[in-house]
């Protein structure tokens, strides 16, 4: 499975990179850009099932983002991550298009677990959303 990570923290990419790495069926691609459409950058989105989205370090519209990336690459399943822990913060963010959504901290196992979901076709919301 071809994921992509989008975001300009190269932290928050490493991170979510080295949480992925000893998954044999993960292959990850980097975007370390919200300019996302590039033409260099096309053919990995196109190419992924999953596309996480660090939205702590994209300078553009969460919502706006999430809605434009998901009717470009409908097929892909968007996991939105962030800080905030409200639904009330989140609900736009699901209802642009997400399939997901993780706190920027989250553990290898939610990771693992929010992949496997959406790769399958579900949707997921952190435990830690109040």
């Amino acid at each position: 499975m071809d994921i992509v990570i989008i975001g300009k923290s190269k932290s928050i990419i490493t991170a979510i990179c080295e949480l992925l790495k000893d998954e044999g069926d993960i292959k990850t691609h980097t975007l370390s850009s919200s300019k996302v459409f590039d033409d260099a950058d096309y053919d990995k989105m196109c190419q992924a099932s999953i596309i996480i989205i660090d939205l702590n370090s994209i300078d553009t519209n969460s919502r706006l983002l999430i809605t434009e990336v998901h009717e470009l690459f409908p097929k892909a399943g968007i996991i939105a991550l962030h800080i905030y822990s409200s639904r009330v913060l989140i609900r736009p963010i699901i209802n642009a298009g997400a399939a997901a959504y993780l706190l920027v901290n989250t553990s290898k196992q939610e990771l693992l677990e929010t992949v496997r979901k959406v790769h399958g076709g579900d949707d997921y919301i952190s435990c830690e959303i109040t």
